[in-house]
Order: structure tokens, then sequence, then C-alpha cells
């Protein structure tokens, strides 16, 4: 197995289109009981590792996630729809432990990161639409490769997959990322789902017309070359604490497009299209407590 440099968990859950806040539903804004924030601290161990993930009974555990990654995951959107914002949106990490109403479910955590971010970070945007290149996701002239997952204990996920944490049966649904010379892209996902991972990292919008409407075991390998991967941005080269050269490209390896046809029967093409972005105004560092 490769010794992977970098590790990224992103959980995703397409709930409500483009995370409508509170305001714009006329409610009071939801917000976490207890909420930690602290700057992440590198373990030396040489491997970075970044993560964002709803718990059960209302809670949320971010590790070295960036302003982006909390604005992704916040508002439910890509990093092609966040423009504009301070210098460290990227390169300044932070920890945090919150917890919410008990009953809490994904959407409603969403909300109320986009309260903590208001008020811990000093976040303020606006919306805008633009006319932009995209990409459409649609099945390959043979189809698509691809099985998919029913949501109880009898679905045989593919090898790799990731389950339920603690255990319990069913699917988990999410996105594991493992980057370094080779990266992959593994789990149990929607087609929207992929769409959105897919846009983070060829850095366009990318829209679903596969026409497959369920969740599928996915799992695709290629080698990034220098400049693709929008999401490293802000990474330090080979990871925090690894004081050596990032992984060499290879240069027999294939492109995250030859990837996505021939290992997942699935092709994106060019197009242009109206796209929501998210305008970042103003944000600030938050204090540590």
């Amino acid at each position: 197995m490769r010794n992977f440099r970098k590790s990224i968990w992103i959980a995703t859950a397409l709930l409500m289109p483009f995370g409508a806040t509170a305001q714009e539903r006329g409610t009071a804004p939801m917000a976490f009981e207890v909420a930690s924030v602290k700057p992440n601290t590198p373990d030396g161990s040489g491997v970075f590792r970044a993560g964002l993930q709803p718990q059960p009974g209302g809670r949320l555990n971010a590790t070295g996630a960036n302003l982006r990654m909390l604005i992704r995951f916040a508002y439910n959107v890509d990093d092609t729809q966040i423009s504009g914002g301070p210098s460290w949106i990227d390169s300044d990490r932070y920890d945090i432990v919150a917890k919410g109403d008990s009953n809490a479910t994904t959407d409603q955590i969403r909300q109320m990161l986009q309260t903590l971010l208001a008020e811990r970070f000093g976040l303020k945007l606006h919306r805008e639409t633009k006319d932009l290149p995209v990409f459409e996701l649609v099945q390959s002239k043979g189809g698509a490769k691809l099985k998919e997952i029913k949501d109880d204990a009898s679905s045989a996920a593919p090898e790799g997959d990731m389950r339920r944490a603690g255990g319990g049966s069913g699917v988990r649904r999410g996105v594991a990322i493992m980057m370094g010379g080779t990266t992959q892209i593994g789990g149990v996902m929607s087609m929207s789902q992929l769409s959105q991972t897919l846009a983070t990292l060829v850095g366009r919008k990318v829209i679903d017309k596969t026409d497959l409407p369920g969740n599928y075991g996915v799992k695709i390998e290629w080698t990034p070359q220098p400049g693709e991967m929008m999401m490293m941005r802000g990474m330090p080269p080979g990871g925090f604490g690894d004081k050596g050269a990032p992984p060499t490209p290879d240069p027999n390896g294939i492109s995250i497009f030859t990837a996505i046809q021939e290992q997942l029967g699935l092709r994106l093409e060019s197009s242009r299209g109206p796209v929501d972005v998210l305008v970042i105004d103003s944000a600030v560092k938050p204090a540590q407590n």
C-alpha cells in the first residue's frame, strides 16, 4: 500500500441548495450551544490531516480546516463558488469542536456553522450569479461502470469504502481523498456528491447530468500535474512537518479526465452557464478560546 503524505476526509450532504442563510429563510439563526476554535498545531509526523465531519448528537468536529473548507461545508458549495477573502483563507487552519441540539440534522449543523463563522470569524459575504466555464458530468457511450450501493447492512461496498463511524450497519456517506504522487478518491456517494468533489479538484463547477439517481461505490486513481488540485492551495509542500520536497508526479500517470472515463465510465464535457457564487466581503482571524 502506498504511503500517502496527505489525507483529507470530506463529508458531503446535498440538502439545502446553496446553503440559504437564516436571514434569507426569515428565521432566527441557529447556533451551537458550545464551540471551541483553536489554531491547528502540526503533530510533527510529516503527515498533513484535514477533515470536517458532522457527528451524531448535533456535534461538529473539524481538524486542520481552513476558512475556505469551513465556508464550503457551511454553505454547501464547492471551491469554485467561493470568491475573494483574506490572504489567509487557505493557509491558516483551525481545529473546531462544537455541539448543538442533540437532534440537529446535518442541514441544521450547517446553519449553526454559518452562525459560528459570522460570530467568531466576522464573516460577511454576499451572493452573485456569474456566467462561467463549467463541466457537465455525463455517462460515456458505453455506460457508467458503477455499482449502486443500498443503505443497509446487506449491501456490499467496494473494497476500501468507508462504513459508518462506530461500526453500525449501513453505508457512510462521504468522500475520502488520498493525496500524494498518485491521488485517489474513494467512497459511497451520489453523483451530485461526486460532481461537487470533482469541482473542487478541477477548478470548475461540475453539473451532474448522468441521470444516475442512486448512491454508488466510487474509486478513482490518477496522477495530478502541477497546477491541478485546486483544493491543495495553502498546504505546505509535502504536508505540515515535512521538510522534504513534494512527491514528483509520475510522467506515465493518467489525468483525472482520463481516469474518470476509464475507471468510472463517465466523462467531463466543457460547457458554460450561470454559477451562484459567494463573494467574501470581510473576515477576521478568530481569537483562540
